[in-house]
Formats: C-alpha cells, sequence, structure tokens
C-alpha cells in the first residue's frame, strides 16, 4: 500500500492578510493624483493624496495599536475572563442551570396559561 502523502492547508493568518493589505494600499498611494501645498506647506484641502513614505507603512500598526489601547486592553480582559470561566466549567454548569430553570418556567408557564384560559371562559362566557 502507498502511503497518502497528506497536503497541508495553507491559510494566511488575520495579521498577515491585514499587512498584505496595508502594503497595497500604501502603494496605491503612490499612483494617485499627488496633494498640493499652499506658501505655507499646509494641505490644500481635496487637492489629491499624501504618498505614504516607508516609514508611514512600518508605522502604521503602532498607530493604529496606540489609538486603540482602550479596545485591546478590554478584548485581552475579556479574553482572560472567558478562558478562566471555561476552565474552571463554570459556563458549561450556568448553561445546565439555567435549561433546567428554563424547562421549569415552561411548564409554569403553559400551566398558567391553561387556567386563565378556563378562568376567562368560565367568568366571561358564562
Amino acid at each position: 500500500m502507498k502511503k497518502e502523502v497528506e497536503k497541508k492547508k495553507f491559510s494566511l493568518t488575520p495579521f498577515s492578510i491585514i499587512l498584505i493589505l496595508l502594503a497595497l494600499l500604501a502603494l496605491i498611494t503612490h499612483f494617485l493624483p499627488s496633494a498640493d501645498f499652499d506658501k505655507n506647506g499646509e494641505l490644500v484641502s481635496g487637492s489629491g493624496v499624501v504618498a505614504a513614505s516607508l516609514s508611514d507603512f512600518l508605522m502604521a500598526p503602532v498607530n493604529g495599536f496606540a489609538g486603540a489601547v482602550e479596545v485591546c486592553i478590554f478584548v485581552l480582559i475579556l479574553g482572560g475572563f472567558l478562558a478562566m470561566v471555561t476552565k474552571t466549567g463554570a459556563l458549561e454548569t450556568g448553561i445546565k442551570v439555567l435549561e433546567k430553570i428554563k424547562r421549569k418556567r415552561i411548564s409554569f408557564n403553559t400551566n398558567t396559561y391553561v387556567y386563565f384560559l378556563y378562568w376567562r371562559n368560565n367568568i366571561w362566557y358564562a
């Protein structure tokens, strides 16, 4: 019997996809109409695009994370909380308890509904 060679699936990570898109956008800025500057060296609004330099490309991830520090910290804390809850089994236990409560509530709601239908029919249509 021949051994079948397993082909490994190649997939890009989200970080590599973002870097590729960033590089493409930085490259595209060189082909768009250039921006005009006035006598004081200030950008004229709506005149074009300032081409991205190599330093702009390399600093873009750093500047992006610096602008979203609160979101990054929130995601890290939430991930740690969910990992802790999953490892201790508290999430599964909580879901089982909620299922039991839901089953009891469904039977309670059904019984209450039937009772009030009976009561309504006896009171109003007697």
